[in-house]
């Protein structure tokens, strides 16, 4: 949720680096998971001069999160996305043969992704927070 919340033309920090500040072309975050601690990042595409600016930015905005969690604005935008690019994945057989076989690998079962929405929409702003904190 955090990283969907991050990502899109709207997002905080999107509205705030680029459009407010003018300090970036493009701002995101970007999860990788694994069976291993994957990573976390928040990133930009800026000029060499505005580097430590816009590092200090998404500092401030990774503050808020673990002070504040996601509005519930952004929080339903973020499920709505998740859940919505979740559906348009298993339509196409070769994205959930792969999605099927990595639960199954992971140990998750077969039978993951169908119930993999409803796991999403009881997420609270306390989640986003608690995540945060622990992560960022």
């Amino acid at each position: 949720m955090i990283q969907e919340s991050c990502s899109d033309l709207g997002s905080r920090l999107f509205l705030r680096i680029r459009e407010k500040l003018g300090l970036a072309y493009y701002t995101g975050a970007m999860n990788f998971l694994g069976l291993v601690p994957g990573f976390f990042a928040f990133y930009a595409g800026t000029e060499p001069e505005k580097i430590a600016q816009v590092e200090s930015e998404m500092l401030k905005e990774a503050e808020l999160l673990r002070a504040d969690g996601l509005t519930a604005d952004e929080l339903r935008r973020a499920k709505a996305k998740v859940i919505g690019q979740k559906k348009i994945e298993r339509q196409e057989l070769s994205g959930f043969a792969m999605g099927t076989a990595l639960d199954e690998l992971h140990g998750l079962g077969y039978g993951n992704s169908d119930a993999e929405d409803a796991r999403f929409e009881p997420v609270t702003s306390a989640d986003i927070i608690a995540v945060a904190q622990k992560y960022l």
